[in-house]
């Protein structure tokens, strides 16, 4: 068995240059031994665990599609927003949502506190963890 406390898991933190995303996240999978990059069975998990803050005013990242990763979230305090195929709803403590492979998403924080939420992402062994932006049609490109 393995066993870690967050407390004691680092943080990293990561934003854009322009500002617009941002985001702090506590990888406990990889503080429990996960190598992301090993496709070795027992250097690896089936899933990631992550521990996320996005700060007010931030974005996670911009909109896209993972083409096997699933995504289970867990809000555990704060407001946030989510954006999917069907639009942009609320989420707040307590809540629960998830993703499946090429359903794209956009997660980000309007409010004035912290959103804080679990995620855990399912990768499949044999496929390539791969993020696809998504390119919304517009009367202007003409799609």
């Amino acid at each position: 068995m393995r066993k870690v406390n967050l407390k004691d898991v680092p943080k990293q933190e990561k934003k854009s240059p322009k500002g617009k995303f941002g985001r702090i996240t506590k990888n406990i999978s990889v503080a429990l031994g996960r190598e992301p990059e090993s496709l070795d069975l027992s250097k690896r998990h089936p899933f990631d665990l992550a521990l996320v803050r996005i700060p007010k005013g931030k974005f996670l990242c911009p909109y896209h599609v993972h083409a096997a990763e699933s995504e289970l979230y867990l809000v555990l305090s704060g407001r946030g927003s989510v954006r999917d195929k069907h639009g942009i709803i609320e989420v707040e403590a307590g809540d629960a949502f998830f993703f499946q492979p090429g359903e794209a998403h956009q997660l980000w924080n309007s409010n004035d506190e912290d959103f804080v939420y679990y995620v855990i992402a399912i990768i499949p062994v044999a496929a390539a963890r791969r993020v696809i932006p998504v390119t919304i049609p517009t009367a202007k490109n003409g799609l």
